[in-house]
């Protein structure tokens, strides 16, 4: 096991303990299991290393070698009664030659539930936590969004995917992580032969999951959230929010914060498509991209309708552009640093 142990304390939540200088810095919360990115900014003689995670800096000691400018994934194995860090891999590395097609098809269980059904005795086999799991997400993935509690049902499938599955484990919390598709997805793969069509859908699904759970470790966490959207309509499809970096309280008065957030999906019809939304005090802008300018004016005819929709919040301004890109390059270019690739280039 390759073990960092910091010789200055992080703010930890609930304890008093010495602070790295926090001078226009956010303390950062940690917690057992929590993963972690961080740079190796400086590597010295006496096998201490200087780190930077988040906005924060300290000095730790390493069991092994680490060079200046490595991306490391950590992971939170104690905080008590000092901080250990556990280097569970290099993050860029972990992207580099991994197939885009990873994200090419939205979280859609579909397939795997109508293989799992024949015959029934294949879903019979599985736990009642994977078996329950599997018929709710099924579930809202059949919900109509246009219901008026679409936004709902969009954060029931993100919370239930298991994107905090090791978290909930590392917490003790193993009732919560059970109930998770992450977790019946490990069970199908354990449970099925491989080459099977259940284990090959769930397989598919898993690397989806596994894949935005990197993405998030990868980006900005503290100021940058990515979530798939798991909805069978889109072929591809996520969701980036721009944390506001003026209202480190969130106080959650939204009405009164600036806040940015962007869809960026692919339908069948409709092609790549970027939606950006930036709310202020007044109220809001809308901006859509898309990939021709056919598809522009088409979405622009609903002007009226999409105006009349929003009630919430007045719409200040509503524009379009025409340079979408697909989801998997717009991912790509926001967890790998420039002048990598995470396209395998080898014969």
């Amino acid at each position: 096991m390759n073990i960092i142990t910091p010789l200055q304390s992080i703010n930890l939540p609930g304890k008093t303990s010495p602070q790295v200088p926090t001078e226009g810095r956010s303390p950062l919360q940690i917690q057992p299991g929590q993963l972690l990115k961080a740079l190796v900014v400086e590597a010295r003689t006496d096998n201490s290393i200087l780190l930077k995670i988040g906005n924060n800096e300290l000095v730790a000691k390493s069991e092994v070698p680490l060079k200046p400018g490595q991306q490391l994934q950590l992971q939170v194995t104690s905080t008590s009664p000092q901080l250990q860090l556990k280097i569970v891999g290099d993050t860029v590395n972990q992207f580099l030659g991994r197939s885009l097609t990873l994200v090419g098809n939205t979280i859609d269980i579909k397939a795997l539930f109508q293989s799992l059904q024949q015959p029934s005795s294949l879903f019979d086999s599985l736990s009642l936590n994977s078996k329950q799991s599997l018929e709710s997400f099924f579930s809202l993935q059949q919900t109509n969004l246009a219901s008026g509690n679409g936004g709902n049902v969009v954060k029931q499938m993100i919370d239930n995917l298991g994107l905090s599955f090791e978290n909930a484990i590392a917490r003790g919390d193993t009732g919560k992580a059970a109930l998770t598709l992450k977790a019946s997805l490990i069970e199908i793969l354990s449970s099925f032969a491989k080459g099977s069509q259940p284990s090959e859908n769930a397989n598919r699904l898993l690397s989806t999951v596994e894949f935005f759970q990197l993405a998030q470790l990868h980006a900005d966490s503290s100021q940058q959230f990515i979530f798939p959207l798991p909805l069978s309509f889109l072929e591809q499809g996520f969701l980036l929010i721009d944390r506001n970096t003026d209202d480190e309280q969130g106080n959650g008065d939204y009405d009164n914060q600036e806040y940015r957030f962007s869809l960026h999906i692919k339908m069948t019809e409709l092609g790549n498509m970027q939606i950006d939304f930036f709310h202020s005090t007044e109220g809001l802008f809308i901006r859509f991209h898309t990939d021709s300018k056919e598809k522009a004016e088409f979405i622009s005819s609903f002007s009226d309708q999409l105006k009349e929709a929003i009630t919430d919040t007045p719409i200040l301004g509503l524009s379009f552009a025409t340079d979408a890109e697909d989801p998997a390059t717009e991912l790509a270019r926001l967890i790998v640093p420039e002048g990598k690739s995470v396209l395998n280039t080898t014969a």
